[in-house]
């Protein structure tokens, strides 16, 4: 069955009406629980360092915080859905439905789709329940900081989203 299949058999258990919401919950939860795998959320890989044909080492800059952020590792792994890293090394890659091929001037226009942001509401006849990730944090882990589900907190000046169960 593999990780994968894990991975779907424990999105059904918690996510049944298949909510893409709590999918993503499933996978950032399972991803925290693994010791030997380095999450960089909001960060902007700007810097790639190669050994040959090699990529050693990657750089970026973490939004908010503005921190750079310097990675090494035997293998990288782009998820951010752009091929950011496939650029920076110099592959060719597609902007909206155009190949560009790097050293080679891109000619307009581009056809680009905007940004988009999910929301996700059904209306059913019965309870839908709640299994919450490992990372929410309980009431009484809170400190009285969320009167309701989901509140708002400043700390190392940054606003982090609380999710209270």
């Amino acid at each position: 069955m593999g990780i994968w299949g894990e991975l779907k058999l424990e999105n059904l258990y918690r996510n049944p009406d298949g909510n893409p919401i709590f999918w993503d919950e499933v996978l950032l939860d399972a991803v925290l629980a693994e010791s030997n795998l380095t999450l960089l959320l909001n960060t902007q890989v700007d810097t790639l360092h190669r050994e040959g044909c090699r990529v050693s080492a990657v750089e970026g800059t973490q939004q908010g915080t503005e921190k750079k952020i310097t990675v090494e590792a035997d293998w990288f792994l782009d998820a951010a859905g752009d091929g950011t890293l496939g650029a920076l090394a110099g592959l060719p890659y597609y902007l909206g439905e155009q190949l560009v091929v790097p050293g080679q001037e891109p000619e307009p226009p581009f056809e680009l789709l905007g940004s988009s942001l999910l929301f996700y509401t059904e209306k059913t006849d019965r309870p839908v329940t709640f299994h919450a990730p490992a990372y929410a944090w309980s009431r009484e882990k809170s400190g009285g900081a969320a009167a309701g589900r989901g509140t708002y907190r400043r700390t190392n000046h940054e606003w982090q989203r609380l999710l209270v169960v």
